[in-house]
């Protein structure tokens, strides 16, 4: 009998046990979950749209999962709006009409690669120009220049190298036959901050110089007093020297280097760059190079690479050698190619 009522006592206590494991299971698989993305609309500054899931987002991105693009992430500044769309409508709209999809699958990826172009410029940019004057009066003159330039430009990085031809034929003598090379390296110590060091050297040959060739090397430290996106303006001091070489000439002149520089975007089709520098000798003040550079340059239309350039280039040595010009100065009126 005791037997009997113990083993009643435990198939009751184990009917109890998985009665209740069952009514626990089937709580945990009524009870509502909702862990499903937000399907979002992302309206873009440049009028485009990106329908998707809300994968995250941040101050400076938000990461749409495009059913049709993957996984896209959109820069903050390329965001107009952001919208959360219902998704049973959103499914439904997908699903009528095949033409519709592949229609709002190339407006989506057209959209995706103008905010990539947009986002992510390549820092590299250049330029080809070239000026030619031509007169027939009195006398036959020519004149020519043809110049080239290549920048690298970062938050914390620039180099710029430039490159100019300039040819003078006055009847059958010819009055100029001149190059000149610069290059120009910054670093900066911070992304928004005003010190920088820099590198630059300067390359000039010319065929009526008793010099010939002339190089000068500087290096220092910079300080930018305006770094805008629209206005740049930088000060420099250094220290280097001039090396000059010729037939009847080869010294080095051991320079301090004073220099200031500007670069000014006035509006979308037009903008100003221009440096000036003085180089005086170590030992002699009155002996120093001035150069004063500058360029203008107008596109000719709002989006066309053709721009129309005014330069000036003023190079003057306050102590020139016997028969040499101190004062070496260049205008040049011309097209350029941007790219």
């Amino acid at each position: 009998m005791f037997t009997h009522h113990r083993l009643s006592l435990i198939f009751s206590i184990c009917f109890m046990l998985l009665t209740s494991a069952s009514s626990m299971a089937q709580s945990d698989d009524e009870a509502p979950t909702d862990s499903s993305p937000k399907e979002v609309s992302v309206g873009l500054k440049n009028g485009d749209i990106i329908r998707g899931s809300l994968a995250g987002e941040n101050e400076k991105s938000i990461i749409v999962v495009s059913p049709i693009l993957g996984t896209v992430t959109l820069p903050r500044e390329q965001v107009d709006s952001v919208t959360e769309i219902n998704q049973s409508a959103s499914s439904d709209s997908a699903a009528k009409d095949p033409t519709e999809a592949d229609a709002a699958s190339s407006a989506a990826s057209s959209a995706v690669d103008k905010v990539e172009k947009e986002a992510v410029p390549s820092p590299w940019s250049g330029s080809v120009n070239i000026g030619l004057t031509y007169a027939d009066a009195s006398t036959l003159n020519l004149t020519l220049n043809v110049g080239a330039t290549l920048a690298y430009r970062t938050d914390l990085e620039n180099f710029r190298l430039t490159a100019q031809y300039f040819y003078s034929r006055d009847e059958k003598v010819v009055t100029d036959n001149d190059v000149i090379v610069n290059a120009d390296q910054t670093w900066f110590f911070a992304k928004d901050g005003p010190w920088s060091v820099f590198a630059k050297a300067t390359y000039q040959w010319d065929q009526f110089e008793l010099w010939e060739q002339r190089f000068s090397p500087y290096g220092g430290v910079g300080y930018a007093v305006i770094r805008e996106e629209d206005l740049k303006t930088q000060l420099r001091f250094g220290a280097g020297g001039t090396w000059e070489y010729g037939d009847s000439a080869r010294f080095w002149d051991t320079q301090l280097l004073f220099e200031v520089n500007t670069n000014w975007t006035i509006d979308s089709r037009s903008s100003l760059t221009g440096a000036l520098s003085i180089a005086p000798d170590v030992s002699a003040f009155d002996n120093y190079l001035l150069t004063l550079s500058m360029v203008y340059a107008l596109r000719l239309f709002e989006d066309s690479p053709l721009t129309f350039n005014a330069s000036l280039l003023n190079i003057y040595d306050s102590q020139p050698g016997a028969g040499e010009t101190g004062n070496d100065l260049k205008l040049v009126l011309g097209l350029g190619w941007n790219f």
